[in-house]
């Protein structure tokens, strides 16, 4: 019978995040084990107090586990939730600066790869934007679950190319999308071209 325990100081995380804890230690076993461990993976995330616990033999106080739990509380800040991910790329397709924005912070950066006709960094939303435009089809098709950790998240973003009007062109690209997230917004970017649809990347750009 598994048993996983999992110690906070006090005050770090909230009931439901204790609870989103619980589960994604059970799921982390169960992905190692299998699903037939699940029944009996016990999981116990409990509080420790300030002054009842020691690191490299010093006592942590009110004080430290204050300015721990702050510290905590700024990174989570900056860390993206997936809806928010898929909000920024849908405001991006109304073409609504506006909207946009309040995504995608007006002083980002965003590198696209020296591969690429198109390549290089642009700086400020109104260059990135320009670079939107010269893309066939920008950030449109299918997207896989983001991976986000920290203020960091990647995505791979499966672009789709083929028209009505050209039905014999490359029908998808895979890009992968690294952005950097700061209060609530995108500062920076950057894009790498991956699969059968980067050979062809002439063809796609033109």
């Amino acid at each position: 019978m598994p048993i996983i325990r999992v110690s906070l100081m006090e005050g770090f995380a909230s009931r439901a995040e204790q609870a989103q804890i619980a589960y994604g230690m059970t799921e982390a076993l169960v992905d190692v084990m299998g699903d037939l461990v699940r029944p009996y993976v016990y999981v116990t995330v409990d509080d420790l107090r300030a002054g009842a616990t020691a690191v490299g033999g010093t006592m942590l106080t009110e004080v430290d586990v204050r300015d721990g739990i702050a510290t905590s509380d700024r990174l989570l800040t900056d860390r993206p939730l997936p809806q928010q991910i898929e909000a920024a790329y849908a405001a991006l397709g109304t073409g609504d600066e506006e909207a946009i924005a309040q995504y995608w912070a007006r002083d980002l950066t965003w590198s696209v790869p020296s591969d690429s006709p198109l390549a290089g960094t642009y700086e400020g939303l109104d260059a990135f934007l320009g670079y939107l435009g010269k893309r066939p089809r920008p950030f449109s098709g299918d997207a896989r679950p983001a991976l986000i950790r920290g203020s960091v998240s990647l995505q791979v973003r499966t672009e789709t190319v083929a028209g009505d009007a050209d039905p014999d062109r490359e029908p998808a690209l895979d890009v992968i999308h690294e952005l950097t997230w700061r209060d609530g917004k995108v500062i920076a970017g950057r894009e790498a071209r991956f699969g059968a649809g980067s050979a062809c990347a002439d063809s796609y750009w033109g």
